[in-house]
């Protein structure tokens, strides 16, 4: 069955973040599938998205990232720590975590490269 986006979610979705109820929020979206969630994520303000996103865990998170549309990815990254994502891209392997390291700006690349814990992986993501 195919996922469908209800205005109803969407406001229900607005109205939990605008009474900053978390746990609501993350029970709303627990079993719903990565590419349904970058779906759901792009309908919402920036506001909006950048909370949800920020309350999921990297886990997840890290593959909603890869299933965004690029200009929702570029403007949920601007608005993280270069920390923040550096736990996105520990979470993902080499190849798609170069590729969205290398939407970053220079200065940002290098500051995330230094919070990547995995030694290792930051070696491969660099070389990529």
């Amino acid at each position: 069955m195919e996922f469908k986006i209800s205005k109803e979610l969407i406001e229900q979705l607005e109205g939990l973040i605008q009474s900053n109820n978390s746990t609501q929020v993350e029970a709303l979206l627990h079993d719903m599938h990565f590419a349904d969630i970058a779906e759901i994520l792009d309908e919402l303000s920036i506001e909006d998205a950048t909370y949800i996103f920020k309350l999921l865990d990297s886990e997840k998170t890290a593959e909603i990232l890869l299933e965004m549309e690029g200009d929702l990815r570029e403007k949920i990254l601007n608005r993280l720590s270069p920390k923040e994502i550096a736990e996105e891209l520990d979470e993902l392997e080499t190849n798609d975590a170069a590729d969205i390291i290398a939407e970053l700006s220079r200065e940002k690349k290098e500051e995330v490269i230094q919070e990547l814990e995995d030694v290792e992986h930051a070696k491969d993501i660099v070389e990529l």
